[in-house]
């Protein structure tokens, strides 16, 4: 039997711990897919469509886009894996044609002094496209 070194070995960590460890874009990010778990989440940052963690394996594979990572504060990287939104009309239906359920969104957005969060969806259903 072999010996765990104290220094590598991973000391548990609290669901909530590492949720007040990330940045707002994850923890939100995480919120949603919480409550979609079967949807591919394309989370709409920036110029981007970004999918994380096991949706990033799959996007990857199935779109043949790279699989890299993204910083998340002071918890771990997560996987990451993204392409350009005016793409979306091209790598939409392959997601659908593989039989996943994809579900584009976007991050959090402030209205000027309301602090308001604005989520938007689009339905995407097998037959379209």
């Amino acid at each position: 039997m072999r010996k765990q070194d104290s220094q590598t070995t991973k000391k548990p960590v609290s669901k909530q711990a590492e949720r007040d460890s990330q940045t707002p874009l994850m923890t939100q990010y995480f919120r949603i897919k919480e409550a979609n778990p079967d949807t591919i989440l394309l989370f709409r940052v920036g110029d981007f469509f970004e999918t994380f963690e096991n949706d990033a394996k799959i996007a990857s594979k199935v779109l043949g886009i790279t699989l890299t990572k993204r910083a998340n504060g002071a918890a771990e990287d997560v996987p990451l894996a993204g392409f350009p939104h005016h793409a979306i009309d091209s790598y939409l239906p392959k997601l659908v044609r593989a039989g996943s359920h994809p579900g584009p969104g976007s991050g959090r957005r402030h209205d000027r002094g309301h602090g308001k969060s604005k989520v938007c969806q689009r339905n995407c259903e097998k037959g379209s496209n």
